[in-house]
């Protein structure tokens, strides 16, 4: 939406352009436009109306015509940089972004794009340089921190990725899914004691939330860890008695351990 609302922004500003222009036609001098500019903002209109209707291919050339007369709009990089992704190609989308973030440093909307993108094509140094830019910008903004800390994870910056849910939590306060990112990040660390540490106090604040328990249950199992297992699995079945496959495992094991009236 953000996108779409700053390019209904542009061409509001050339549409009013357009229109004194037009007026005065006689005396385009007067207000410093050429035949250039007529032309440009002709083609810069084209390519938004190929845009609005999904014409792809129209749209890019339209725009790439723009460029040819004028290199320093902004708003055609990124306008083609949207074209360029939707029609797959990646590296385009990107240089384009990279190229309307020079020309508009201070554009949030540009920053964003070109660092999610980044992501998204799996260049995560780039990506983690663009989401430290964001985050100086607005250090409270959950969603870039979020990004950032994944971004880390894909790295493999396992202690970096969790300072930066740690921030995250300042903002949101702790929550399943962010204890069980740091849970795995530990796991990846080899420090599998601060991990479960880590679980079983938010077992604690979070009784209902049979997901951390599962993944306690699964840990144990991985590492044949089997009573710990079982006793991670009655918990489970108490916390939330209507998981059917928690009470099939839990049977199991109690059949091949001889329990037959708790197997019944």
């Amino acid at each position: 939406m953000k996108k779409l609302g700053f390019v209904q922004l542009v061409l509001s500003v050339f549409i009013l352009v357009s229109c004194g222009v037009k007026k005065n036609a006689t005396d385009a001098s007067s207000i410093g436009v050429s035949k250039l500019d007529y032309a440009y903002i002709d083609k810069f209109h084209e390519g938004l109306r190929f845009k609005q209707k999904g014409e792809t291919t129209l749209a890019i050339s339209s725009f790439e015509q723009c460029l040819k007369m004028k290199q320093t709009d902004d708003a055609v990089y990124f306008a083609l940089s949207q074209l360029y992704e939707i029609d797959g190609d990646q590296t385009k989308a990107l240089t384009s972004l990279e190229k309307a973030s020079e020309l508009d440093p201070t554009n949030q909307l540009y920053l964003q794009a070109y660092t999610y993108l980044n992501f998204e094509a799996g260049k995560y140094e780039d990506a983690i340089a663009g989401f430290e830019r964001l985050i100086k910008i607005d250090g409270t903004n959950v969603e870039w921190l979020y990004g950032y800390a994944e971004t880390l994870m894909k790295a493999g910056k396992y202690k970096k990725a969790i300072e930066a849910l740690d921030e995250t939590e300042k903002f949101v306060g702790s929550q399943p899914e962010l204890v069980l990112q740091k849970f795995k990040l530990y796991l990846g660390m080899n420090k599998a004691n601060k991990g479960i540490e880590l679980m079983n106090e938010a077992i604690k604040a979070f009784p209902e939330e049979p997901v951390l328990i599962g993944t306690l249950v699964d840990y144990y199992f991985q590492v044949r860890q089997n009573d710990k297992a079982i006793e991670m699995l009655e918990l489970l079945v108490k916390s939330d008695p209507n998981n059917g496959r928690a009470h099939i495992g839990l049977a199991d094991i109690y059949r091949q351990l001889g329990k037959k009236d708790a197997y019944f």
